[in-house]
């Protein structure tokens, strides 16, 4: 992790799932029922999910099932997007304290964001269930603007460039590989939000 302790933070970049919010409860509903659906007759054990989220639903598919095809890798993204986008999204919840920290920020005018790698439509939705969006100056998804955008780096450009944020005065926060080698990408400092899923990388802070 890149150290600026002489950098004054004006923006804070926001990972959703594993940072802001716990959603694990809501993919795994949905998940399972997706598998269930286009493999009714199979077994497929996708218990433990969290130690397989961050990436898109299309990838923890494939993980869970190395031998899939990229056809039914199609079916079950349509399906679990089909259940998630109408109920398994309500089964999110806001990590502890979140609220008070982007209340913080928010007093100091520090302009806050998220990117994420899910789609914006349930991004909506759980950011008003959970009373985030008032805080947020912008959030973008892969899909935002019309765009489709395949990496969480692609994503913080975006905003970078959009709001002509500073790099040394902007700080990303998240819990995975991913928002760690895409904040470095950046040349963002980075904040490791170590009670969200990217437990499972322990060289994290040395990126």
């Amino acid at each position: 992790m890149k150290k600026s302790p002489f950098n004054v933070i004006e923006n804070v970049i926001f990972d959703l799932d594993g940072t802001l919010v716990d959603s694990v409860e809501g993919i795994e509903f949905s998940l399972k029922g997706a598998i269930n659906l286009v493999f009714p007759v199979s077994k497929i054990n996708i218990n433990n999910i969290k130690s397989r989220m961050g990436p898109p639903i299309e990838q923890i598919t494939k993980d869970l099932i190395p031998q899939i095809s990229k056809k039914d890798i199609i079916k079950i993204t349509h399906q679990f997007r089909l259940i998630y986008d109408s109920v398994g999204w309500k089964k999110t919840r806001l990590f502890d304290s979140a609220k008070d920290t982007l209340k913080v920020l928010a007093r100091k005018r520090i302009s806050i964001f998220v990117a994420t790698n899910k789609p914006k439509k349930p991004t909506g939705k759980i950011l008003k269930l959970t009373r985030v969006e008032r805080f947020l100056t912008d959030s973008i998804s892969p899909d935002s603007n019309g765009k489709i955008s395949r990496t969480k780096r692609d994503l913080m450009f975006f905003l970078i460039n959009k709001y002509r944020l500073r790099p040394n005065n902007t700080l990303m926060v998240g819990d995975s590989i991913e928002d760690a080698q895409s904040a470095h990408l950046c040349a963002l400092d980075f904040a490791f939000a170590a009670y969200g899923y990217g437990v499972k990388y322990p060289n994290i802070m040395n990126i």
